[in-house]
């Protein structure tokens, strides 16, 4: 029940609070151990580090993102057009 009421509160942010979330979330892993295939919370790999913070903030990936996963999902930006979490 938890869960859900979670997910629902989660999805309720704009576009904007959820970039401040994911940073907020990365920069609370500062510290932690990089461990291959690591998912959190106490280590983490690269990729393992973007599905925690995202899924903390309401993103579901429905499954294990890797890193070319992750580029595919992805849209090219300028640098001129770089916004927070880009």
């Amino acid at each position: 029940m938890i869960f859900a009421i979670l997910i629902i509160s989660a999805c309720a942010m704009t576009a904007q609070e959820q970039r401040e979330c994911i940073i907020a979330e990365a920069r609370a892993q500062f510290g932690k151990p990089y461990v291959w295939g690591a998912i959190g919370p106490d280590e983490f790999d690269c990729s393992g580090l973007v599905m925690y913070c995202y899924e903390k903030c309401g993103y579901n990936f429905n499954g294990r993102p890797t890193t070319k996963t992750l580029i595919n999902m992805g849209s090219s930006v300028s640098r001129s057009n770089l916004a927070l979490a880009d």
